[in-house]
């Protein structure tokens, strides 16, 4: 029923690494598995993509990370900025993470640009700069005029808290 599909593009996650062995930045041909944080959506993930990889339809896959915006349907940036807000501490994780993110209409210009390209049979990471949870933290802190409070004492998932003021 494909046969005569010019190009099939998937969106994947930036889940599909085995972040238990990388660190970021990813590159689109690092291993990729069953991880502690994204479980089973990272793992149907690489099935799809294994899937449409195997099924011979021309495709384009792109790996987004967090992506943030008009409409998002998970509170993430959107919570840290209410919490600075109301001059509420956040914790940060004694691994400081790193964590990438990409604006929602970024995103929509890569997808058009890429369905208009002649590229298939490719697989593309997209995302914005990398920073650590703590230096983002810094950043929307700044963006909202708010002094952040930042606590590197906690540690998941025990919640051992200390806040340092």
């Amino acid at each position: 029923p494909y046969i005569n599909t010019k190009k099939y593009l998937l969106i994947s996650s930036s889940a599909v690494y085995n972040i238990n062995n990388l660190k970021a930045p990813f590159k689109e041909n690092d291993e990729q598995n069953i991880n502690s944080i994204w479980t089973s959506y990272g793992y149907d993930k690489i099935e799809a993509e294994k899937l449409l990889i195997q099924s011979k339809i021309p495709y384009i896959i792109i790996r987004p990370p967090y992506v943030y915006g008009d409409n998002n349907y998970v509170a993430r940036e959107g919570l840290i900025i209410n919490e600075l807000e109301k001059n509420h501490p956040i914790f940060i994780p004694k691994s400081n993470n790193k964590i990438q993110f990409i604006y929602v209409y970024d995103l929509a210009k890569i997808i058009l640009d890429l369905l208009e390209n002649s590229c298939v049979n490719e697989i593309f990471n997209v995302g914005n700069d990398i920073f650590t949870f703590e230096n983002w933290v810094s950043m929307a802190a700044c963006t909202c005029s708010a002094m952040a409070w930042l606590s590197a004492s906690v540690i998941w998932p025990s919640a051992q808290i200390s806040i340092s003021t």
